[in-house]
């Protein structure tokens, strides 16, 4: 594997800002080429910018400051057991750095304590077309791509087990950034605080993502578990939608189709998630939101949507928001958020009158970002392969010989060829 960056590092970690192609005569190829590829070896920190005092809150160490560009390979099998923070592929990669992209990490098994992520611990950074796929453990803030992300994350896509305490997420445990086109599956779990699909912790911008994950937590949402604004920003969710199942652990905890608490703005959403909670269940639960303050008559800055749907087929019998803190024994829901049997959940109509701009319709624009198969699916983003070709296994949407090669490898694993078979 070789791997253009335009920052690397040397065996002693040294970070260097020349752009350089790593080959067999860097002594930096070991590292990438070498020693990451072993499925037997264990690091106990970050491969790049790790944190030198695990035992201090703040980071202590030199971060990445560089690009990285994978050309569309992977890393398989990296394997990071740490009991400190800033823990992942990169441990922390600070504002003044380039972009992180076209790279995969496949099979991997990352745990650590605080600001863990397949990706980066930490992020300021530009990550673009990174996809994750294997295992990431801790204890506090921690996502498949980045635990705590104060950058940009687009086009990246996730799927494994993610379980943590608090502040988990299946794209970053904490979003202070942009989190644009991106989509997760799998499990995450977080045993003591929020979880969600897409981010934990909210307080930015999520757009045109989606999760079809299965979320176990005490406060979960299907795309975060809690969205608001934060001290320099202010929160929105747009063109996102979750098909999630999502278990409520505590019998007095929250939970929503797409956001477990929302106190800003979302907008052209969707849910068709389900829920699962025990019988002596005492809290809220939302078909779109667990809990806002919507309709609190004491708040002035208050939770808003626009043309949003849930699917009260699935989601059994809850009402859109959970609870509104209206004061009242029994609310309504706030307006924009409207409930929809699956068939009508099925048909484009009902979102285009609503001003949702799908392909193969005018009236609400030409940027064509929905789609649907009319009576069959829920709506679609447009990149997103919704009626794959018999044969596509691999999801790309055209029947190939990477699906063939996809077979042939599962006819191999159960005996159905054998090597000496193969010419």
């Amino acid at each position: 594997m070789r791997l253009c960056c335009h920052s690397v590092i040397t065996r002693d970690w040294q970070v260097l800002r020349t752009p350089y192609r790593i080959n067999r005569n860097y002594p930096a190829y070991d590292e990438i080429c070498n020693r990451w590829g072993r499925s037997f070896h264990i690091f106990y920190s970050a491969l790049a910018a790790f944190d030198i005092s695990p035992t201090s809150p703040a980071f202590q160490g030199v971060s990445f400051t560089g690009s990285f560009d994978g050309h569309g390979h992977a890393i398989s099998n990296l394997n990071i057991d740490s009991p400190g923070d800033f823990v992942g592929l990169f441990g922390y990669i600070n504002e003044d750095a380039g972009e992180i992209q076209n790279l995969s990490l496949k099979n991997v098994n990352v745990k650590g304590r605080e600001r863990v992520g397949g990706i980066a611990g930490d992020s300021a950074a530009n990550i673009y077309s990174c996809n994750v796929e294997g295992r990431v453990t801790g204890i506090d803030t921690l996502g498949f791509i980045a635990g705590m992300n104060y950058g940009i994350i687009i086009s990246s896509q996730v799927r494994g087990d993610l379980i943590g305490g608090e502040n988990v997420g299946g794209i970053c445990g904490e979003n202070h950034g942009l989190i644009q086109n991106c989509h997760s599956s799998g499990n995450v779990t977080a045993t003591q605080g929020l979880c969600g699909g897409i981010a934990g912790d909210n307080t930015s911008d999520i757009i045109f993502s989606s999760s079809n994950s299965n979320l176990a937590g005490r406060h979960v949402g299907g795309i975060c578990g809690w969205t608001g604004s934060g001290y320099y920003t202010y929160s929105r969710i747009r063109d996102c939608y979750a098909n999630c199942t999502i278990a409520v652990t505590d019998e007095d905890g929250v939970a929503g189709g797409v956001a477990g608490y929302n106190f800003e703005s979302i907008t052209d959403c969707y849910s068709a998630s389900t829920f699962v909670y025990g019988t002596d269940f005492t809290g809220y639960i939302g078909g779109f939101v667990g809990m806002d303050n919507s309709l609190n008559p004491d708040q002035t800055e208050k939770a808003v949507y626009d043309a949003c749907f849930w699917d009260y087929s699935v989601a059994g019998e809850h009402p859109g928001v959970g609870y509104s803190q209206s004061g009242s024994l029994i609310e309504v829901d706030p307006d924009g958020v409207y409930p929809r049997n699956t068939t009508a959940m099925k048909t484009m109509s009902n979102f285009t009158s609503y001003g949702w701009d799908f392909v193969g319709e005018t009236t609400n624009g030409y940027s064509d970002k929905w789609t649907i198969v009319e009576n069959e699916t829920y709506p679609r983003f447009v990149n997103e392969c919704i009626n794959p070709p018999a044969g596509d296994v691999n999801g790309d949407c055209v029947h190939d010989m990477l699906d063939f090669a996809a077979n042939a490898s599962g006819w191999l694993e159960c005996g159905l060829i054998t090597q000496d078979m193969c010419p």
